[in-house]
């Protein structure tokens, strides 16, 4: 794992609610920044199922959150949140 691999930005070209795909041959590491507003809700999927859920936390620990996840090779990966993206990175 990183053996040949290097954190790349691509928070311009990543959007929520589309599917990505692991098109590398390696696992990958996606981590991303969201801002936690009033109705914080976030689901990341990886090939459908939702391997992260974070359920409307209305301001309870209002702020950002990072989440840091791998990504097999030749899976899909989705980001589902209402908040806004503020970075994403792969490790690729």
């Amino acid at each position: 794992f990183g053996v040949g691999q290097i954190w790349q930005d691509l928070t311009s070209s990543r959007v929520s609610g589309v599917n990505y795909t692991n098109s590398t041959g390696k696992p990958i590491q996606v981590s991303f920044i969201v801002l936690d507003t009033v109705n914080y809700n976030l689901n990341f999927f990886v090939n459908g199922s939702a391997v992260i859920s974070m359920p409307d936390l209305s301001g309870a620990s209002a702020g950002f959150h990072q989440l840091t996840i791998t990504v097999p090779p030749t899976q899909t990966y989705r980001l589902e949140t209402v908040n806004s993206l503020l970075s994403w990175w792969e490790l690729r």
